[in-house]
């Protein structure tokens, strides 16, 4: 008799661990960013609002990281979520709606999400790879 698994094993596309290293990457670097501003942070409701919204931002990257890294069904759709809202918020920085940054830092905010985007939905193998 054959042992054979109740679950068959979902490979992860390199596509995924090549994201989820980089979002894992840039969760502990928001997260490093806001223990190096805690000293700051009281001082100003600006320097307080930035710190918390490090620690957001930190902690999503993290969960998306973990979540795509062990294939949940719920990180596609938060990845993507995310992306999208990264876009639009590039978007409003480009047309003037929010402090401007340099433009080549507003491309940059606008590449990466769309590149991101683009390889979720474009590689056949990676929605699969999601289903439970």
């Amino acid at each position: 008799m054959e042992n054979t698994p109740l679950r068959t094993e979902r490979r992860r596309p390199l596509g995924i661990t090549i994201i989820a290293l980089l979002l894992a990457i840039e969760g502990i670097g928001a997260l490093i960013l806001a223990l190096l501003s805690i000293a700051v942070a009281f001082s100003t409701p600006i320097a307080l609002i930035g710190t918390v919204i490090s620690v957001l931002i930190g902690l999503i990257s993290l969960a998306l990281a973990y979540g795509l890294w062990t294939l949940q069904p719920w990180a596609f759709g938060a990845t993507v979520a995310v992306e999208i809202f990264t876009i639009v918020f590039a978007l409003c920085n480009f047309v003037g709606m929010l402090p401007k940054n340099t433009l080549a830092t507003t491309i940059g905010d606008l590449i990466f999400p769309v590149v991101i985007l683009i390889y979720l939905f474009a590689d056949k193998n990676v929605r699969p790879a999601f289903r439970s």
